[in-house]
């Protein structure tokens, strides 16, 4: 299911925006258009914020836990770069 272009985030102990104190029924929802779409500018913003709460991770004070989030984090933050560099909408269900 993790491919070129999807990216999958649980809403159970593995989210990482919970871990990085935000969420996405209120926080990112914001960003979406009527039909769910996170257009290229409103990545950015999102890709923004994200990038300023990585510090967060540096919290978690096991490393597994820790490398998985950052590992997490990491393609997360690409899979929005990549959207922004292509000037793609994503497609998002929440």
């Amino acid at each position: 299911m993790h491919g070129q272009g999807y990216y999958r985030d649980s809403y159970n102990d593995s989210n990482l925006l919970w871990k990085l104190g935000l969420d996405y029924w209120g926080w990112f929802a914001a960003y979406l258009d009527w039909e769910g779409l996170l257009d290229p500018d409103k990545a950015e913003v999102v890709l923004k914020e994200v990038e300023s709460r990585r510090n967060a991770l540096e919290e978690i004070e096991d490393r597994e836990e820790r490398k998985y989030f950052e590992e997490k984090f990491d393609e997360f933050t690409e899979f929005l770069r990549t959207a922004i560099r292509m000037g793609e909408p994503i497609e998002c269900s929440i």
